[in-house]
Parts: C-alpha cells; structure tokens; sequence
C-alpha cells in the first residue's frame, strides 16, 4: 500500500488485463454486478459496471470488487466537476 499523492490517502494497486497499475481503493465491496453504471475492478483486473450490494455477503450473483481510487479522491473531484461544468455550457451554447 501506498499513499496518494493528491490527497494523502492510503491506496492499493490492481494489476488490469492489459497489465497496467491500477489505484483502487483498499478494502473490497459487495457489488451486484450489471445493475447501474459505476465502475469497479475485480481482483483479477476486470473492469465491470454494477452498483454496490446493500448486504455486504457474496453470492447470489454479488462479487467483491474494487473501487478506483479516482473515484474516490477530493483532489480529483474538482477537476471533474469543473469538466462537467464546461459540457453544459457547452451544451447550452449550441441550443
């Protein structure tokens, strides 16, 4: 584990299928997996959509994934919010 350089928070690393490092956030969650579209990674590096179990017990069909640490980072968030800030003025200019 390491800390983020961003926020300074604790994060892991999930190796992806293509072989990259990903930062994911330190403990797992139950997810139900296609049922909403928020990104989590498996343990074995597969990158899937689902939303999170409000149960926290695996199985019927719930999976423990990891959530990105981008997701996750007050350092990113203004960045994120000030990209979807640009898209509806954007969208409003060209109405």
């Amino acid at each position: 584990m390491r800390k983020c350089y961003k926020c300074g928070a604790w994060i892991d690393f999930v190796t992806t299928q293509t072989g990259r490092h990903m930062p994911v956030e330190p403990r797992p969650v139950v997810i139900m997996p296609n049922r909403g579209t928020d990104t989590f990674i498996t343990p074995d590096g597969k990158m899937i959509h689902g939303q999170r179990a409000l149960v926290q017990v695996e199985g019927f069909g719930n999976i423990a994934a990891y959530v990105p640490h981008w997701a996750w980072c007050r350092k990113e968030r203004p960045r994120q919010e000030s990209v979807a800030r640009m898209r509806a003025m954007r969208e409003r200019s060209f109405a």
